[in-house]
């Protein structure tokens, strides 16, 4: 199987794990930065793009969504009044609750037809191709050995 293959299938793969997703069901992203809320505290703007992986525009209109529905607040920082610091609220931890049940009953549903095993392969290759692509998709010539 070539290259392109693989792509089409993980395409295909990617588009079935969204269209499982209700009408009710939030973005990724706010998903995500919620959990990453949850995670770290209080986090700036810009530490959110960077530990998201997305960029500083996308991070706005995640955090303004999140503002308006009253999930985060948003306040000067006191250190430094030029940034803005971001922090869950406890409506934010509740919804944060809510999505990760549906995510995790999702999750279930979805890698069921796999073993434990098949799961950790699945596992170890995908963080390979993370790895990968978060250093510029260039691959150490010597693995082509």
């Amino acid at each position: 199987m070539n290259d392109s293959e693989l792509m089409n299938k993980l395409m295909v793969l990617s588009s079935l794990s969204r269209r499982r997703k209700d009408h009710h069901h939030p973005s990724r992203g706010k998903h995500r930065l919620l959990r990453m809320l949850k995670e770290n505290g209080e986090v700036n703007p810009k530490q959110l793009a960077d530990r998201l992986h997305i960029r500083p525009s996308s991070v706005s209109e995640v955090i303004n969504e999140c503002l308006a529905k009253g999930l985060v607040t948003k306040q000067r920082d006191i250190n430094d009044r030029r940034k803005s610091i971001i922090e869950i609220t406890e409506e934010g931890n509740d919804f944060l609750k809510e999505i990760t049940r549906r995510r995790d009953d999702s999750s279930t549903v979805f890698f069921s037809c796999l073993s434990e095993e098949e799961k950790d392969q699945l596992s170890n290759i995908m963080d390979k191709l993370v790895e990968n692509n978060l250093k510029g998709g260039k691959e150490d010539e010597r693995s082509k050995e």
